[in-house]
């Protein structure tokens, strides 16, 4: 599933209009982001919002090029 959202850490929006791919299985669910360029993402936790107001925890594994690869865990819930 392809959306539009945002990388939030401690409250604060550090990336948002990014290109999601979205994968959700339950209450797992995966992905990837296309990271702008000049836009610094590094491996850890972070809080996905997307545009539909969906949002939920997730953990940055891999940064491939202007690509990060995600997991979360837990409902992605409507704020």
């Amino acid at each position: 599933m392809k959306a539009r959202g945002s990388i939030v850490q401690n409250g604060r929006a550090i990336a948002q209009g990014l290109s999601v791919t979205l994968k959700v299985q339950g209450t797992r669910w995966s992905g990837h982001v296309e990271i702008p360029r000049g836009m610094t993402i590094f491996p850890g936790g972070y809080q996905l919002q997307l545009h539909d107001r969906r949002t939920g925890r997730m953990v940055v594994n891999v940064i491939d090029g202007d690509t990060a690869f995600f997991e979360g865990d837990g409902e992605l819930k409507n704020r």
